[in-house]
């Protein structure tokens, strides 16, 4: 057999699924090295490679865990089934790690990926990640809430990189075996410091969702903060409090299912899932809560056409639906115009108006412009 035929094999492989994209450009390259054949055909089967992996494949990152499982089962499988387009999936424990990978990557390698909020968005984009969408190729962008399509609209010249798919709110859960409801409501958010259950507490270890606490907790806009050390002083509470500060949704999920802790700060659609399964939780939304809308981005280099018509699927009405029911995450479809089942208009968070005006969205300009000194102040506190 000679070498272009072994490398066509290699390639039909790749592309029927046998290889993922960065196994088989890596073994390409180290095998046309390893013969000499790093032009002629070689040069040929790489470029084959691209324009038919493009047409054939794309790959989505996430959110492992539940969210996978729901992403996958209602949104990237029956994409596959009725496109013929394959979906590589990854997943990550979070931004900073998936950014991470993302800077340690070939141009292309990652392609679609959830991103859980505005200040990521402008981050990822602000780095130079952001490509252009063509906005009629997803016509079912007018199924989305108009104000979550202009919030994104607005932090990128009026273009997009991505389209609204969730949205939530931060919020605190109590166990009502173990915590008095007219406590919880007497407290208020400084449950969250409440010395009262020292060891019996867990929260988020995001910095971010951190300090917009302790802004709640200091009387403070957390989009105009004006005393940071009334910050630091809420963080050092926290710190003195909390059994744990939990780093995924899998920890945070079991934190409160063992009964290990009885109060958290927590990521609404989790506790969601635990209240279906019949745990004894209740969540509170206190004012002010910081409500984010998750988007699906596409990173710079990844195959448009491939791209555009997997966002456009997702934004199918009866897609979209189902996932957000599995996720426990409210959709971003206008409920003004479409009929949400009850497990969705009961969420935390879900604004039945579609319009987001009762709610407290982040500014992810004065994030952003913040993020590196707060982020410093956040670990000297944690890890002292």
């Amino acid at each position: 057999m000679d070498d272009t035929t072994r490398y066509r094999r290699w390639l039909e492989r790749y592309l029927n699924g046998g290889l993922d994209r960065r196994s088989f450009l890596a073994g390409l390259g180290a095998a046309g090295l390893a013969y000499g054949l790093a032009g002629g055909p070689m040069r040929l089967l790489a470029g084959a490679a691209q324009a038919q992996g493009a047409q054939n494949h794309i790959r989505y990152d996430g959110f492992g865990g539940t969210v996978d499982k729901a992403v996958g089962e209602f949104a990237l499988d029956p994409f596959s089934k009725k496109t013929g387009v394959r979906v590589e999936r990854g997943s990550y424990g979070g931004m900073d790690e998936f950014l991470t990978k993302v800077k340690a990557a070939s141009p292309g390698e990652y392609n679609v990926f959830l991103c859980t909020d505005q200040f990521n968005y402008k981050r990822f984009s602000d780095l130079g990640y952001a490509v252009q969408l063509d906005e009629a190729k997803i016509p079912n962008l007018k199924n989305c809430m108009p104000v979550t399509v202009d919030l994104y609209r607005n932090l990128s010249g009026g273009k997009l990189s991505a389209v609204p798919y969730v949205y939530s709110v931060s919020c605190y859960a109590y166990n009502t075996q173990q915590v008095e409801a007219a406590y919880v409501d007497k407290a208020g958010i400084d449950l969250l410091i409440d010395p009262k259950f020292k060891g019996k507490i867990a929260g988020d270890y995001n910095w971010a969702s951190r300090i917009w606490i302790a802004a709640q907790q200091s009387g403070q806009d957390p989009n105009d903060i004006k005393d940071m050390d009334k910050i630091l002083d809420r963080l050092r509470k926290s710190k003195e409090v909390v059994l744990k500060y939990y780093s995924s949704g899998a920890e945070q999920m079991s934190l409160l299912a063992n009964d290990e802790v009885w109060i958290a700060d927590v990521w609404a659609g989790r506790v969601a899932i635990l209240q279906r399964q019949g745990k004894p939780l209740k969540t509170v939304v206190p004012p002010g809560a910081r409500t984010y809308v998750g988007n699906m981005y596409v990173l710079k280099g990844s195959p448009m056409d491939a791209a555009h018509e997997l966002l456009n699927f997702m934004l199918e009405p009866d897609a979209a639906i189902a996932v957000s029911k599995a996720l426990a995450y409210p959709t971003v479809l206008d409920p003004t115009r479409f009929k949400l089942p009850e497990e969705i208009t009961s969420l935390a968070g879900f604004d039945p108006t579609g319009t987001l005006s009762t709610v407290k969205l982040e500014d992810a300009t004065y994030w952003t412009k913040n993020a590196l000194d707060w982020q410093k102040q956040f670990q000297r506190v944690v890890t002292r």
